[in-house]
């Protein structure tokens, strides 16, 4: 397969991704952030139209042991404080005090991150509702996974986690046509910390050279 006249939408919402694919009517590659890396997955078990998919970070939320859930039941709690006081900043700041390292922290707030992405706050507590309330198989089910055809990539960083690394690596378990690269030196921020390695990764897969 080569995929250098592929289109390739960078992933938000299930809604946003599958409207902005079939709008496409071309092979499409996915790339998607962390939880964004999910909806990548859940589009790809559903669509023949995504011939590949770039994972980085991916966050399976359903390997969640009771520290993992308390963890990021905190980061949560302080973030929905933050923002009822008005300051989305702060709150995403908090939140991203769950999955960052205290290197991610420190870039990201060089790079002005928090004060950007502050407005998308609502957008995060609107997610975890819907998270609360669904009931349907999650992008990170075994059999959602397996339903991927596409070539995947899941990329992780050497300094993330140990829960997201086994996210990755359950994932790669899962799809069939499936492999993790690790960037070196990477915390679960990678697009912020380690954008020349992680662009590297990305045109090595979705490169002419990429086999089926």
């Amino acid at each position: 397969m080569t995929n250098q006249h592929s289109h390739f939408v960078s992933t938000t919402d299930g809604v946003t991704i599958g409207a902005t694919v079939d709008s496409i009517g071309e092979p499409t590659g996915l790339v998607g952030w962390s939880g964004g890396a999910m909806w990548a997955f859940a589009m790809a078990a559903q669509s023949d139209a995504v011939d590949a998919v770039a994972a980085c970070e991916p966050v399976a939320n359903s390997l969640m042991d009771e520290q993992e859930q308390a963890a990021l039941g905190e980061a949560v709690t302080r973030a929905g404080e933050l923002a009822d006081e008005g300051n989305m900043t702060a709150a995403m700041r908090a939140f991203a005090g769950y999955p960052f390292t205290e290197e991610d922290i420190a870039v990201a707030e060089g790079a002005g991150y928090f004060e950007a992405a502050g407005r998308y706050v609502p957008n995060l507590f609107s997610f975890f509702k819907q998270f609360r309330e669904y009931e349907g198989p999650l992008p990170d089910d075994p059999a959602v996974l397996g339903a991927i055809s596409a070539p995947v990539l899941v990329l992780h960083g050497s300094n993330t986690k140990p829960f997201l690394v086994t996210s990755a690596r359950h994932v790669a378990d899962h799809v069939p046509s499936a492999r993790v690269q690790e960037i070196p030196g990477a915390g679960h921020a990678t697009p912020l910390t380690h954008p020349e390695a992680l662009a590297k990764a990305l045109a090595a897969f979705f490169g002419p050279s990429q086999p089926a």
